[in-house]
């Protein structure tokens, strides 16, 4: 939706909430508290009277974003995404407003008895199918208050050995609600479910944006390994799923690095990594109204920086990843000095050929899934791309 539409439905929730709001100023006051009302007294009747509208002052975007609780980058997500993330943040927002403090009502937390450690010990060592066999055997898979301390330390547990089914199953289910909030258990949970042999990642999804993280760098290190599940999926089923849910991955993807790119560290890796997701979605996605392949020229500009850092590195992987981003992009972008560098690298970066077949290998990633799923024409860009994947895998220069 629109900037305007979102703005529409933050005060729609408001109202849902208890906080109706009709008048300019008092809109205002709640949305932007920090903010003087004769700056934007102009702009108000656009924004609440338009349905289709874009709001480029980026200062009033960041003031209600940052107070009512979402994501800056939340303005430019897809509808969907719009809706879950404004929903949660204004129902936080208005229970903040009320400042109610539920401590008192938990239940205090019991510490585990011996025989359930001498259990835990025990399931160390031995098998995932016995550790399955004797906790069911016990008595503690049970939401009770008693089994709370075990159950959590359980988890934690079955997590190092790989039993994600299980846990999901049978031990997440049995732990009570206020624990279920605890960050530590969400975090490790949506990992648990972007681990699923059928992964759940919407639901994972949905737990890292319950939290509230500190700072950017915490919420891009608990996305770090749903990340890293998610692209993995994609690498190894793209040809088996639903083009749907294929770009709903990608729309994930998307978010993330853009995030990382912009609010915690405009490096090259996250950069060309969001540039590839960017041309994918622009070639299978066409009336996604939020993809722009200019984007990337703006991309390459910012990571610029860490590109020429890294060329001239001593060690030969950080100059060899920076000088082949850097191709990367041009090759996207159809820059004709594209191919002198890549024959430049070729000649002069004696890398392993291991960390050249990392490339190519997402290269080809990119380049197949255009082929198969665009409704544009691609000829050449895909050409562009098997060109620079034939380069790499050829002999040394």
């Amino acid at each position: 939706m629109t900037h305007t539409e979102l703005i529409k439905l933050i005060l729609k929730e408001l109202d849902k909430n208890g906080i109706s709001l009709h008048k300019q100023k008092e809109i205002h006051n709640e949305l932007m508290p920090n903010e003087k009302f004769e700056r934007f007294r102009a702009n108000w009747s656009n924004w609440i009277n338009s349905s289709g509208q874009k709001i480029n002052n980026a200062d009033a975007k960041r003031s209600i974003a940052k107070n009512i609780g979402f994501e800056n980058y939340i303005w430019d997500s897809d509808t969907n995404t719009q809706i879950e993330a404004i929903k949660k943040a204004v129902k936080k927002y208005v229970r903040s407003k009320k400042d109610i403090d539920i401590s008192d009502f938990l239940p205090t937390q019991e510490q585990m008895s011996d025989e359930q450690f001498e259990l835990l010990v025990k399931i160390k060592d031995i098998s995932n199918e016995d550790i399955e066999q004797l906790i069911k055997e016990s008595d503690f898979l049970k939401p009770l208050s008693s089994n709370q301390d075990f159950l959590i330390h359980l988890i934690k547990v079955l997590y190092q050995k790989g039993m994600y089914e299980f846990i999901e199953s049978s031990v997440y289910p049995n732990i009570l609600l206020h624990n279920a909030q605890d960050r530590d258990i969400k975090i490790l949970m949506a990992n648990i479910y972007g681990s699923l042999n059928k992964p759940k990642y919407k639901q994972a999804q949905i737990l890292l944006d319950s939290i509230e993280f500190d700072n950017d760098s915490e919420l891009a290190d608990a996305r770090t390994m749903l990340i890293s599940n998610i692209r993995r999926e994609l690498f190894a089923n793209w040809k088996n799923m639903q083009k749907e849910d294929i770009i709903e991955l990608l729309r994930y993807l998307k978010e993330h690095y853009k995030y990382t790119f912009v609010n915690i560290d405009s490096n090259y890796y996250t950069g060309i990594n969001l540039a590839y997701i960017l041309t994918i979605l622009y070639y299978i996605s066409p009336n996604n109204p939020h993809i722009d392949l200019d984007d990337i020229k703006e991309i390459l500009k910012d990571s610029k920086e860490s590109i020429d850092k890294d060329r001239f590195s001593k060690e030969i992987e950080k100059e060899y990843f920076a000088r082949v981003s850097e191709i990367e992009f041009k090759t996207l972008l159809n820059e004709q000095d594209s191919i002198d560098l890549l024959y430049s690298l070729l000649t002069d970066c004696k890398i392993d050929k291991s960390f050249k077949l990392r490339t190519v290998r997402y290269i080809e990633f990119v380049s197949n899934i255009i082929e198969d799923l665009s409704v544009r024409d691609a000829k050449d860009l895909i050409k562009r791309l098997k060109f620079a994947s034939k380069q790499l895998m050829q002999e040394d220069v």
